[in-house]
This record gives C-alpha cells, structure tokens and sequence, in this order.
C-alpha cells in the first residue's frame, strides 16, 4: 500500500529530531528465542546506503518492516521493505516530516509522529483507505511512543527533562506518569508497558501497570545502552555494542549474550524490533555513535 501525499508545509526540525545523523543502516536477522539454545542467523543489511535509515518495526503479519529514512530532500519519510521480495518502497511523501511509524492496534494501517510547520510534535493515524487522520492536536511534543491497547498511547514527551504521558486518543485526554524515561516504551499487554528510567545514575526497565498505578524495577539497563525488545513471551532483547543479549526474568537476574555480529560489520545495535511471531529481529547499526 503506498501513500502519496503533497501538503503545503514545510519541515521546521525540533528540539528532538534536528539532529539527523548518517551513517545508519538497518539490518535483519531470521531467529529463534526460544528453548535454552537462542539462534540468530547472519544478519542482512536491507538498507545499505549513506545516509539515515532507522526506526524499524515490523508491519501486519511480518511481511514488511517499515522504516524511516532522510534522503537528498532533506525530508523524513515512511518507507516500506518487504522480507518476501527483497524491495523498498515508499509510502509518505509529504512536506512535513514523519517519524516512529507502527502498525495500528487493529492491523489497519499505521501511525507515525508528524513534525508540522510550527515544529509541533504530533501524532497521526494512516488508514487501510490510505488517508492520513491527525489525532488530538491539543497533545503535542510527541517523541516516541506505543501503543498499550486500541485507544491508549505510551508517549515519550520533549520536555526539559524527558517525561512518560499515558494518552486516551478517544478523548484526547493525557496523564503524566513518570520523568527522567527513555525513548524505548514496550507493551506487554492492554493495561502494562515497560520503559527505561534513570533513577539514580542507572537507567533501568521499569515495569507500568496502568491499573493499579504500580511501577516495578525490572533489571538495569547494559552499560550505556537503552534500547530493548520485548519477545512474543515477554523476555526482553537488549544490544550493546556488536552484540545482543537476552533477559527471561523468570529464569535469570542478568543479561546473557545471544550473538555478536562485529563480523558482519556492526559496530552500535540501537532501536530492536521483533515480529509477533518471535522469528526476525530487525535492529539499526549507529556507526556514527562510539
């Protein structure tokens, strides 16, 4: 599905994406996190270009990856490749610039952050019938963020210091939940999510539970990283440097390293992915980042 679209706007970068670093690429990876042996076959590099390709997630069915990606325009696009065929293709084509695309909760379509003339940071569904819908234009300064159920949105707010909102699309409602977040919001299920938060010098995956209010610690982040995945049965996937480690917090109370591709020309795992079905992990080589 392919959506193009001529706005009259232009691209203002804001506090949170002026900095568009090169030298990004996005790799995938066949896998299998189950069982005691974790297999991650040699990762492909589907991008392979100078420039900024990042932002990976998988689309309905795991047929797709969508990502995002700056070319000579200057502008942050949309675009889609597919496993089966191998090919790219382009789905935005806008004057605004898009970010943070994910499949909708119900698998029709997907959304993204649209940064607007003004630099507003807002959210924005594309629908099966490919026609952009801009949601709650009162909720602004969206960074990153997920989906917790239909109607709920995790959000990473720019603020002075980093915020964690809760955000009701249906009534365009938000609720602050936490400061001092990182950019990586997990959903677990319809009422609980993880994310990272510095909390004393050490970034930790902290554990929401929107019914209840609770928070809980889960383990602290490797050393200089804050980027994770969840797995289908909720473990979590956490790269530092060339390698990725894996955390069963039922079974363990550490990270235990699953694969390191420095072979393959990867130097700096940022922003992991994982299909629904646990079978490919998609995940950006920042070759610019020490």
């Amino acid at each position: 599905m392919k959506f193009y679209l001529v706005l009259i706007s232009i691209f203002i970068g804001s506090q949170l994406f002026s900095q568009v670093p090169g030298g990004t690429d996005i790799y995938l990876s066949e896998c299998n996190l189950k069982g005691a042996v974790k297999t991650i076959a040699p990762p492909i590099n589907i991008t392979r270009r100078m420039g900024y390709d990042n932002q990976p997630s998988f689309a309905k069915g795991d047929t797709a990856i969508y990502y995002v990606a700056v070319k000579e325009d200057g502008q942050a696009d949309v675009y889609s490749y597919s496993i089966a065929l191998k090919t790219t293709s382009q789905i935005t084509k806008t004057f605004e610039s898009e970010y943070s695309p994910k499949v909708n909760p119900d698998g029709k379509g997907f959304s993204v952050v649209r940064v607007e003339k003004d630099s507003a940071q807002l959210f924005l569904k594309y629908n099966v019938k490919e026609v952009p819908l801009l949601r709650c234009k009162n909720i602004d300064s969206i960074g990153y963020y997920n989906w917790v159920n239909d109607s709920l949105l995790a959000f990473f707010k720019v603020t002075t210091i980093p915020t964690l909102w809760l955000a009701n699309m249906n009534n365009c409602s938000e609720k602050l939940l936490a400061a001092k977040i990182g950019r990586s919001i997990q959903t677990q299920s319809s009422h609980e999510f993880y994310y990272t938060q510095l909390q004393d010098s050490v970034r930790w995956i902290v554990k929401m539970d929107i019914s209840s209010g609770n928070e809980k610690r889960v383990i602290a982040c490797l050393t200089g990283s804050e980027d994770f995945a969840l797995t289908p049965d909720n473990n979590f996937i956490m790269g530092m440097g060339s390698k990725l480690y894996f955390f069963n917090p039922s079974k363990s109370k550490e990270w235990k390293e699953i694969a390191d591709f420095e072979k393959y020309g990867v130097k700096n795992i940022k922003r992991i992915s994982i299909s629904t079905k646990g079978d490919k992990i998609a995940f950006v080589n920042d070759a610019q980042t020490p």
